[in-house]
């Protein structure tokens, strides 16, 4: 490449581009780099860029070196997008979008040091290089890069961690400076800055406003999403939130409804499955076969587990969409029983499958929380994936996990949650240089169940304690207007299992307060769809009984708001005396316009002569499809002058209607029958 000490320009292009003003792209950068902790590169980077105006010399770039640099941006920018997808999952397109100033680097410096200035656009789109090589002698479009490599850098810098009122006074600072070169020169200073101030203040009410309406979105397509999947489980993985950014919302809509015999004093944890494998962010089951069982004599009582003698019993309300799908029970169930099912499996991590019709369905389970029938642990339920061992190991060093027996390892690492970490469901942080997880236990130290669950499963194992993960809901809420027990859709829950003194216990490190704090952030009109739902809850229950065990005219309220609806209804219409009948209201009654046309009475003379009209046939068209003899008075005038007496709003005047009465006359004494 020749180095030329004033930049030529000997091809014909477009010059009409604003460059940005000196020193903005380093400001960009250094913005970038402070709100993504990359400083010292964007110092460098920014460093780059600005020398530029105080060199006097540039580079004669060509149009396919500049094809090259474009290209191999483009491959640098997939091997990114692929390697962090592999490796942070769908939380990867936030590490992308901070990198993009690196991504495009490249490119912005080869533009700024080329003896042009610009770069054309078919260096960034391969599709119009094979037209810029045909279009020779015409204008070639070129573009500045400097203006959209600086919102470039904005938009990385918006995706740090440190979110201020000094990211957005920063950010206003840097937009204004970007326009004022651009603002139009017939408007001063007084006017231009006070409609910036306007804009800048309109942005931030906008952007939360955008905000709030982002929250109402997601939790209603959540509350959708909820109810079409919830069902769904799979026994074999489950994908957590770990790493999700923003507020984790679930719906408030009921999904279990317990009847205990006794108020329960403890959160009842009803498991629907258990996983054993952890990576990125997935818990997944090792061989996780089902077995059928086969059903006691009648056909009702399934069991599950012969080892013990249960001690407790609740009854479980629930919806299956399909014909099969897994249904909570609570830890140690025995026996699952009054329930007409086609078949019932389990399989070695408890997980129970429910075959029978879709809809509500309701079974007794016999239980002892004390007990547990899984599988005995294997060399899976101590495996502590790779990229979490070194912080795992740290923190099982600082609690002096190895030296403990197991009983007292557990009640550690209860402790140190207890006393540590808080319970959220807000995850504002990007995790750079960590995984999410990592950054829970050494930086952030507050989650939802699902950290709490997963970091307590890992340090047990750290302390060569077996542990699985498991899911479900926590039955702690009792509905006054349904005497029994409920859980909604936010009441999914996860907690740890360890296998200590040979049988697998509950590790539950969530704070307790966790379901008070989802409770209190519940809308105003929650009671609203409650009763609804007891309403729908009833129906189906009614619906879907396989045996008659209540009393049916439990059902009778559902007629309260139809005799309602009734009552209004009947109040609002209009009231006669008794004493007078249709009859006599009927004179009272106005005349639509037109009704005493004398037309009529030829329509009806055409029906006693044969002619049909059709269901929805208008008269004109009826009247056209007649055949009729050639001495026969024509019907069109006559029905003109009705048409106009019937629907014109002007009407027809006497001697028109004279007219029309006197055709009608002479018509019908020509078609006597």
């Amino acid at each position: 490449m020749a180095i030329f000490n004033n930049p030529p320009f000997t091809e014909t292009m477009n010059t009409s581009v604003i460059k940005a003003p000196p020193m903005l792209l380093a400001a960009g950068l250094l913005f970038w780099g402070w709100q993504t902790d990359q400083i010292v590169f964007s110092v460098l980077m920014a460093a780059m860029l600005e020398a530029s105006h105080w060199l006097k010399f540039r580079w004669a770039i060509s149009d396919r070196e500049f094809n090259r640099i474009s290209d191999f941006s483009s491959i640098l920018f997939v091997i990114i997008i692929v390697y962090l997808f592999m490796t942070q999952s769908i939380d990867g397109i936030f590490t992308i979008l901070q990198w993009l100033p690196f991504i495009f680097f490249l490119i912005v410096l080869a533009q700024v040091y080329s003896h042009h200035g610009r770069i054309k656009l078919s260096a960034l789109f391969i599709s119009l290089r094979r037209k810029s090589a045909q279009a020779a002698g015409r204008t070639i479009t070129e573009v500045d890069l400097t203006y959209p490599y600086f919102v470039v850098c904005l938009l990385s810098a918006s995706l740090g961690s440190h979110r201020s009122l000094w990211f957005f006074a920063g950010l206003c600072f840097l937009s204004a400076w970007a326009l004022w070169p651009v603002r139009p020169g017939r408007y001063g200073l007084r006017i231009w800055g006070p409609m910036l101030v306007l804009a800048f203040g309109l942005g931030y009410i906008g952007q939360l406003g955008m905000q709030n309406l982002q929250s109402a979105v997601e939790g209603m397509v959540l509350a959708w999403m909820d109810e079409l999947l919830w069902r769904n489980r799979d026994p074999e993985r489950v994908t957590t939130a770990i790493g999700s950014i923003g507020r984790l919302k679930l719906s408030d809509r009921i999904r279990l409804r317990v009847d205990a015999p006794n108020k329960l004093t403890t959160p009842l944890l009803l498991r629907e499955a258990t996983y054993n494998i952890f990576n990125l962010g997935i818990w997944s089951a090792h061989e996780p076969a089902f077995t059928f069982i086969d059903p006691e004599v009648g056909g009702t009582i399934w069991t599950l587990n012969r080892a013990a003698t249960p001690t407790q019993r609740v009854t479980i309300s629930t919806y299956l969409k399909n014909e099969k799908g897994m249904v909570p029970v609570p830890h140690g169930t025995r026996q699952i029983s009054d329930i007409a099912a086609v078949g019932i499996e389990k399989n070695p991590y408890g997980a129970i499958i429910l075959d029978m019709r879709p809809g509500l369905v309701r079974y007794r389970a016999t239980f002892d929380a004390e007990s547990s029938y899984d599988a005995a642990p294997t060399p899976t339920d101590l495996i502590v994936p790779d990229q979490y061992r070194a912080e795992i190991a740290q923190v099982a060093t600082r609690l002096g996990l190895s030296g403990k027996a197991p009983k007292a390892a557990a009640e550690a690492i209860k402790d140190f949650f207890k006393q540590n970490f808080r319970y959220s469901l807000i995850q504002r942080g990007r995790y750079a240089g960590s995984t999410p997880l990592a950054d829970f236990l050494m930086n952030s130290r507050k989650g939802h169940c699902e950290y709490f669950a997963t970091a307590t499963a890992l340090l047990l194992r750290a302390a060569g304690i077996p542990a699985r993960y498991a899911i479900g809901y926590s039955i702690q809420e009792y509905s006054a207007l349904e005497w029994q027990y409920i859980a909604r859709a936010r009441h999914a829950h996860a907690w740890a299992l360890a296998y200590i003194g040979h049988h697998w216990e509950v590790v539950d490190t969530t704070p307790a307060i966790w379901a008070g704090l989802e409770d209190a952030s519940a809308p105003w009109w929650q009671a609203f769809f409650d009763l609804w739902s007891w309403g729908s809850y009833r129906l189906a229950d009614w619906r879907y009984s396989d045996v008659n065990n209540g009393d049916p005219t439990s059902l009778l309220w559902l007629l309260v708001p139809l005799f309602a609806i009734l009552a209004w209804r009947l109040y609002r219409s209009e009231r006669v005396s008794r004493s007078k009948d249709l009859a006599q209201t009927e004179p009272n009654r106005c005349p639509r316009r037109g009704e005493d046309s004398r037309f009529y009475l030829l329509v009806d003379r055409l029906g006693k002569l044969g002619f049909v009209r059709r269901q929805g046939e208008t008269l004109r068209a009826w009247i056209a499809r007649i055949k009729l003899d050639g001495s026969t008075p024509p019907i069109g005038p006559i029905l003109d002058l009705h048409y106009c007496y019937r629907f014109d709003p002007k009407g027809i005047d006497a001697r028109q209607r004279q007219a029309m009465n006197s055709m009608v006359e002479t018509w019908l004494e020509k078609m006597k029958v």
